[in-house]
């Protein structure tokens, strides 16, 4: 089972929605869970889709939260 786990965090690091997200993965059984804050609801949706798609993680449990940015973060975005 660590193996699965070392392909998914890999596939998570490597991927350019999530690299830089806040996501925790456990394993049990085959079923994933993934925990954390992250940017957008496309950077969940992305997270879970490369873990689905690891040889032996037979289902995900996607439980990230998506972090609502504040007005001066958003504002300081639209800047750059």
């Amino acid at each position: 089972m660590q193996e699965e786990v070392k392909k998914a965090r890999q596939a998570l690091a490597e991927d350019d929605l999530t690299r830089e997200a806040e996501i925790s993965l456990r394993l049990v059984g085959g079923v994933a869970f993934l925990n954390g804050m992250v940017e957008s609801a496309e950077v969940k949706e992305r997270a879970e889709e490369l873990v689905g798609k690891v040889e032996g993680i037979r289902l995900v449990r996607n439980r990230l939260q998506v972090r609502k940015l504040r007005s001066e973060e958003r504002k300081e975005r639209f800047i750059r």
